[in-house]
């Protein structure tokens, strides 16, 4: 008798524990997705393309009318993209791994 009030004690925890986790987890989910939704929308909108690209042709001629060969200039203006796919794909990489830290390396 004992045992099957503990059963029903624990199923009761169970189905409270459960009810939470429906009612919080989505929320959860949602505060985590819509940030990220934002910062590509932002990123991707073509008014920040249009500017990253004039930036990065601006950058490479000052390297370029500063001296340094053509393809040099090429690597050391790439260096400089900020790729936020690669950024969110190491983040979410490091989390699936159980990492607590991530440097950037560039490829």
């Amino acid at each position: 008798m004992e045992e099957k009030k503990e059963i029903e004690r624990d199923v009761d925890e169970l189905e409270a524990v459960l009810k939470i986790v429906s009612s919080e987890v989505p929320k959860l989910i949602e505060n985590i997705i819509k940030p990220l939704k934002d910062i590509l929308n932002e990123f991707y909108s073509p008014e920040s393309v249009t500017k990253r690209a004039e930036a990065f042709a601006s950058f490479y001629k000052t390297l370029v009318d500063s001296g340094i060969p053509p393809e040099e200039a090429l690597k050391i203006a790439k260096s400089q993209i900020l790729d936020i796919n690669m950024i969110i794909e190491r983040i979410f990489g490091s989390f699936s791994k159980g990492e607590t830290h991530w440097e950037y390396r560039d490829e």
